[in-house]
């Protein structure tokens, strides 16, 4: 049963219950600010993929989506293209954090990244050669 909502263009938009997928930074392109735990959470409209994004611990989820309609082109883009259309905003799983984490403008953030949760099981950021991973911790 989905009890929690969040507003996404517009209309309420359900919120997966479970524990929240969170990592913890060291900092980040923003310094300071950047430093601490992290929710991830992905809005998904059909199929297992979807928009991911980051917020503070026990914020709205739905803000930082919001953000993303008056945001720079790209996030304007995905906005229009994923998360206008979400239907539910869940915990971002592994891979959604990884790929989070391979965006341009998330490199400064990702190297601060450090241990957390996904799926209610401690995990850890791993760089390798070419990209991250996230092992069991």
């Amino acid at each position: 049963m989905i009890d929690r909502s969040t507003e996404i263009a517009g209309r309420q938009v359900p919120i997966e219950p479970g524990e929240p997928s969170t990592i913890i930074f060291s900092g980040g392109r923003n310094g300071e600010s950047d430093r601490g735990v992290w929710e991830f959470w992905t809005a998904a409209a059909d199929g297992p993929n979807g928009a991911v994004t980051r917020c503070h611990v026990d914020s709205d989820p739905g803000e930082r989506f919001r953000q993303m309609e008056t945001g720079p082109k790209a996030e304007r883009d995905l906005h229009v293209a994923v998360v206008s259309k979400a239907k539910l905003v869940r915990p971002a799983s592994a891979k959604d954090v990884v790929n989070w984490l391979e965006v341009e403008v998330h490199r400064e953030d990702a190297l601060c990244a450090g241990s957390g949760r996904i799926s209610a099981k401690a995990v850890r950021v791993i760089r390798t050669s070419d990209s991250w991973t996230i092992e069991p911790d």
